[in-house]
């Protein structure tokens, strides 16, 4: 059976092709199965991609399926990808991988010029860096014994995918002293990210302030799993029991997921949002959406995603969202924005998103013995109600702020950089703090992250006359 999983920016569709679908051109020939693998790339490419028009009319087919995948992308392509097991790009969008379980940036060393610290920005919950003692904030200086340089960190990345040592440094804010520490060993292990990072209810200068620390629009640890879902709707009726008059959103972590997640956060905020409301609405290529508008199964109906009804919907008791953002925040996280912003204000407090506008599926071959390959092709735009999808450079914050230092308080601290910025803008009045901390703190280029590849996923596609 073939499988088609949609993803748009952050948002993934599955859907299930026929069992008669057409036999491959090509035979599987053991000896050169380049042309095989070929094959079936452009034809699936030539049916779903959104570029279709610009794949070279005479690739070549001899090439390795990396290559040849890219050779046939459009220029204006930012975030299609191919993975030689299908399995691990199914992980991957689930939030499923072998990690450390840190989310680390890298910055310049200010004290020591040409050296780069690796700094914690959050451990997730039981993962081997949280056994190991990581906190929010460490600054990594060495790994395997070797210290991080501007010439150096990016190998030294790639060595923390398997078993290695780390040393670290630690910032006390009663001490206003660094501490050394380590050498610690971590062992990446292959684990599921609960997304649900924190929530929690401010009593702050009399208003009652909803905050909610958000790091991947994920269903649960498989597609067919809502645990996290469920959480998230959790939360949010407890928002709403307790009343708040506030809600601030943090995704500055957030490098997208699954649109029906999006949808399903979207409509606990929105405020007024009914069934009937659109969400979102896409644009496939030409051919393509001419099949959908023309498939009495589908129509127009299946280019939009409604908000739902949801019990925990906030939006009644708020005037506005305010969502924190950084240079993470993609995919699905600009769709939660983007579709919320003709309903309600959205005050964004942060740095500016990545800018993916556009969505993906996944295609793979669950039955094919001689094909584990999986890709992940751009196959529409995304807007939101008012067919407003411009933000390929990224959505520009209303109070721009980098959010660099090398002093970080904890996520949830009222004193912690966006998050006070944020209640200063809901209160007026600024939380007590030692200091802004502007010690002149600049990122590096940071080294590729494939999770900031994931477009927005789709969900349950009827196949229809769509068969492919």
């Amino acid at each position: 059976m073939r499988k088609v999983i949609y993803v748009l920016v952050g948002l993934v569709l599955l859907g299930c092709g026929n069992d008669d679908d057409p036999t491959p051109a090509v035979v599987f020939d053991p000896e050169n199965p380049n042309l095989y693998i070929n094959d079936w790339i452009i034809d699936r490419m030539d049916f779903w991609y959104f570029w279709k028009n610009d794949i070279p009319a005479d690739p070549d087919e001899t090439l390795n399926p990396d290559d040849f995948f890219s050779s046939i992308l459009s220029s204006q392509d930012r975030f299609s990808w191919i993975q030689d097991d299908y399995l691990e790009l199914l992980n991957s969008l689930q939030g499923v991988s072998t990690d450390t379980g840190h989310e680390i940036r890298y910055l310049n060393d200010t004290e020591n010029p040409g050296n780069v610290i690796g700094q914690i920005l959050y451990v997730k919950p039981g993962s081997p860096s949280e056994f190991a003692g990581m906190q929010r904030g460490d600054l990594i200086t060495h790994v395997n014994g070797t210290l991080m340089t501007d010439g150096n960190y990016r190998d030294l990345n790639g060595q923390m995918n398997s078993a290695h040592d780390i040393e670290f440094i630690r910032y006390s804010f009663e001490t206003d002293e660094f501490t050394n520490l380590g050498p610690v060993t971590i062992n990446p292990v292959e684990f599921s990210e609960n997304p649900n990072f924190l929530d929690t209810i401010y009593n702050y200068e009399g208003a009652k302030i909803g905050y909610y620390v958000y790091n991947r629009f994920s269903s649960g640890s498989t597609s067919a799993d809502q645990s996290y879902v469920n959480e998230m709707d959790d939360i949010f009726s407890n928002f709403r029991t307790q009343r708040i008059d506030h809600l601030i959103v943090d995704l500055r972590y957030n490098p997208g997921g699954a649109i029906t997640v999006a949808t399903n956060l979207g409509s606990l905020i929105g405020s007024g949002v009914t069934s009937q409301d659109v969400f979102s609405q896409r644009q496939y290529n030409d051919d393509l959406q001419e099949l959908i508008l023309n498939d009495a199964s589908l129509g127009n109906n299946f280019l939009e995603n409604k908000f739902e009804f949801k019990t925990g919907n906030v939006g009644g008791l708020i005037n506005k969202v305010y969502i924190l953002t950084g240079y993470r925040t993609a995919s699905a996280s600009e769709l939660l924005i983007n579709g919320l912003r003709p309903f309600m204000q959205v005050y964004m407090i942060g740095d500016t998103t990545v800018g993916k506008n556009q969505a993906s599926i996944s295609l793979f071959e669950e039955d094919d013995p001689n094909n584990n390959w999986g890709m992940q092709p751009i196959v529409a735009t995304i807007g939101n109600a008012l067919g407003e999808s411009d933000y390929a450079d990224g959505l520009v914050p209303d109070l721009a702020d980098n959010d660099l230092s090398r002093k970080l308080y904890p996520l949830g601290d009222v004193r912690e950089n966006l998050l006070s910025l944020a209640i200063e803008n809901i209160t007026g009045v600024f939380p007590a703090r030692i200091k802004r901390f502007d010690d002149g703190t600049s990122a590096v280029g940071q080294p590729y992250d494939p999770r900031l590849d994931l477009p927005i996923q789709l969900d349950d596609l009827p196949m229809s006359s769509l068969n492919r």
